[in-house]
């Protein structure tokens, strides 16, 4: 497989993932997968097209969302139809980002930190919180931000982390969802005031030292202001992946 196709095994691995949390749920149609953990953020809930989704295909699974009643993404992958986004804009509001499917090769060398520590239930909150504000979420981690964080602690597919600084407060997140064919960076993350600090250079570190455990290269979705740091780490750059952000629908759609 090349390492665009281990990231895209890996992406739909997470997705279905998620959709096994509390408040998750999977639906499969033809040439489309809804997959949705439940969560109020269009980043953790998926509509998944297959290469051979017409506009058919679409009209019914973007009509099917307003039953799973939250925002969502729609990843453009390089193997679906170039019109896929032009036919979701028709029928949704949505906004557009570009993102960079990236990875890593076991070239280098690699050491787990002696501040970053696997995730247990005595730090899950630590890691909530971590993610909560290193991805801008305002005011205090929801019980049900919680729950989902226990949920994914739970899940034999992946591995948390946390880095702490030098007062033994996590500053820095990541988790490793290993697909059994490749293995992906999520949720990796640095509190705003620790950021430029070395943090998360370290943790990467670590995260990568784990994963080269088992394989030979790391994948991870950038975002544009990721993409720098990435880059300069050492993962190489396969191609941008145009996303599409959709605001949770009401009522029911027929297109």
């Amino acid at each position: 497989m090349s390492s665009y196709d281990l990231f895209m095994e890996n992406f739909y691995a997470m997705s279905i993932m998620l959709t096994r949390a509390p408040k998750g749920s999977l639906l499969n149609i033809s040439s489309a997968i809804i997959a949705s953990s439940g969560l109020p953020f269009d980043d953790e809930n998926f509509l998944l097209f297959g290469p051979s989704a017409n506009a058919i295909h679409i009209d019914c699974a973007v009509g099917l969302m307003p039953g799973v009643g939250v925002p969502f993404s729609v990843p453009v992958f390089s193997n679906t139809d170039p019109f896929m986004p032009l036919l979701v804009k028709d029928k949704v509001a949505c906004s557009e980002s570009s993102h960079h499917v990236m990875a890593l090769s076991r070239s280098g060398a690699f050491e787990f930190d002696k501040c970053c520590e696997l995730v247990d239930e005595g730090s899950i909150e630590e890691f909530a919180e971590t993610v909560w504000k290193g991805f801008g979420t305002k005011g205090k981690v929801s019980e049900e931000y919680l729950e989902f964080a226990r949920y994914l602690l739970s899940s034999p597919f992946n591995r948390l982390f946390i880095l702490r600084n030098p007062r033994k407060k996590a500053v820095s997140c990541a988790l490793l969802c290993d697909s059994g064919s490749s293995c992906g960076v999520y949720y990796f993350a640095t509190l705003p005031r620790s950021r430029r600090k070395g943090f998360a250079r370290r943790l990467m570190s670590s995260v990568a030292s784990v994963a080269f455990e088992k394989y030979e290269s790391l994948v991870l979705l950038s975002t544009e202001d990721g993409f720098p740091f990435y880059s300069a780490f050492g993962f190489e750059d396969l191609g941008v992946l145009p996303v599409l952000h959709c605001p949770k629908l009401e009522g029911w759609h027929n297109f």
